[in-house]
């Protein structure tokens, strides 16, 4: 389990009006969590522009406030609204999901009290609003209707879900059915969404698997009750009590039990973005330097295909692996990152 991290105590939010910025088109924009900002990065045809920050001072802090004046604690994952006119951050060391509004730039906290801890709010049976805790969370990602942020509460183990609306929190899994028995997650880090809803796909770092949680049959349930998850990609020992396999050879995306040579292993995946057509799931296999691309069914629910990379990063790190979930950062902001797709089609064409 994680050590425990320094959490800041919740801030009121602003009162004054904030001066209307334009908006940035969520088509072209790429959102990067850098330390304690948010900022962006403009390509227009060839034309590489410097990151602007969207939010944040740079320092670390828990202030909800408008663009620069706000600040965060090593924010980690961001996700935009389908309409372009939220985005979401997983504001790691302050235990808190925060949205920005992308009209205006106010920073505010859609969940989480500042304080770390593992509570429900949803404002049934009496639990009520605002009151929700998180720990950790590194990843968030937005449905296709924007009704509904999923969040990796990476020292939590467990994938939450808060309403867009209100800010109420429920925990959508916390166990997951490898083939042999349910087990719990161990670090998740990242979370995305099928371009139908009906999957929502983890990055369960700590025990080098890909797991899956259909929405479909939560969302028919209690919905204050955690469904079981299933695991699309991975290896797991029956030699060794099923344990994760970790490695980093591709092959069959699924193995559990047997003979494992075939099979393609991880090593804290802590990065994962479904295709916009959701047929392909890409991770970012941090620990084997590497992007991992699996294919998937046409219903999303299950891998077609092997697990194969689709990059080798020549820009190793000579330095020890650092744990997940918590590694640090220290520029204290949010930045973004625009891309043209004109620019995005010439850069394929340089590579290819």
């Amino acid at each position: 389990a994680p050590s425990p991290q320094p959490s800041l105590a919740p801030t009121p939010r602003p009162t004054s009006v904030p001066t209307p910025v334009p908006t940035l088109d969520a088509c072209t924009y790429t959102y990067i969590a850098c330390g304690q900002t948010l900022a962006g990065n403009n390509l227009d045809g060839n034309t590489q522009v410097d990151p602007t920050t969207t939010a944040g001072t740079g320092v670390q802090g828990a202030v909800d406030a408008t663009g620069t004046s706000a600040s965060f604690y090593s924010p980690h994952g961001v996700a935009l609204s389908p309409d372009g006119t939220m985005l979401y951050v997983a504001d790691t060391l302050n235990n808190k999901i925060r949205q920005v509004d992308m009209t205006s730039s106010v920073v505010s906290t859609l969940a989480g009290t500042g304080v770390a801890g593992d509570f429900d709010s949803d404002g049934l049976l009496g639990t009520g609003l605002g009151v929700a805790t998180l720990y950790g969370p590194t990843g968030v990602a937005v449905s296709p209707d924007g009704k509904w942020v999923y969040v990796a509460d990476t020292g939590n183990n467990k994938i939450r879900k808060v309403n867009a609306a209100t800010g109420g929190v429920t925990t959508l899994m916390h166990t997951v059915n490898d083939g042999n028995s349910d087990t719990t997650l161990d670090g998740p880090t990242d979370v995305s969404v099928s371009p139908n809803g009906a999957t929502v796909y983890v990055a369960d770092a700590g025990k080098a698997r890909i797991c899956t949680i259909d929405i479909v049959a939560s969302d028919a349930g209690d919905p204050r009750a955690p469904v079981t998850g299933g695991v699309l990609a991975g290896a797991f020992d029956d030699a060794n009590g099923y344990a994760p396999s970790q490695g980093s050879a591709d092959g069959t995306a699924l193995c559990v039990g047997g003979d494992l040579s075939s099979c393609a292993k991880f090593e804290k995946p802590a990065g994962i973005s479904v295709a916009p057509n959701g047929l392909m799931l890409y991770v970012a296999d941090s620990d084997n330097y590497a992007i991992r691309a699996i294919a998937l069914s046409t219903d999303g629910t299950s891998a077609t295909g092997e697990s194969r990379r689709t990059t080798s990063p020549s820009c190793r790190s000579t330095s020890a692996k650092t744990p997940l979930p918590f590694r640090g950062s220290s520029h204290a902001r949010v930045r973004t990152r625009a891309v043209s797709p004109r620019a995005l089609a010439n850069s394929r064409d340089r590579k290819s």
